[in-house]
């Protein structure tokens, strides 16, 4: 959550924008390349039979306040995410980040600007998976 610090007059915080952070994992079944699917998985790749799904980070939902969409950018709010997810990867491992968004252009190149890439597309819901590895 990103809170503007400069309240005066007693008045409450505004909140500007938020995101939520999780432990997440991704099934990597049906991504196409084998070198993507080696990547992603790591150095446990099975030879032969399925694969499990892959830990992972996930940052959910992105908002702002339509009434303070100026003050923060999108992108400031996903290096906020990224720079928090940093800390835990730093402490407890990682491989990537993953981020499911709907195929709009302004979205996708928002996360393409923020060095997210287009693994595949998740079949129940037909959104991107896209990911971003540390």
């Amino acid at each position: 959550m990103l809170v503007d610090g400069s309240v005066a007059n007693g008045d409450l915080p505004v909140i500007l924008a938020f995101f939520s952070l999780a432990i997440h994992t991704m099934d990597i079944d049906q991504v196409s390349s084998n070198t993507m699917k080696k990547k992603l998985h790591g150095m446990y790749y099975p030879s032969a039979g399925p694969i499990r799904p892959v830990p992972c980070y996930l940052i959910g939902q992105l908002g702002k306040d339509d009434r303070h969409v100026d003050d923060v950018t999108g992108d400031e709010l996903i290096s906020i995410a990224i720079d928090l997810i940093g800390s835990a990867q730093a402490t407890v491992g990682g491989r990537f980040i993953k981020v499911d968004c709907e195929d709009a252009a302004g979205l996708v190149n928002l996360y393409e600007r923020n060095c997210f890439r287009n693994v595949q597309n998740e079949v129940s819901s037909g959104l991107l998976e896209m990911v971003l590895f540390f």
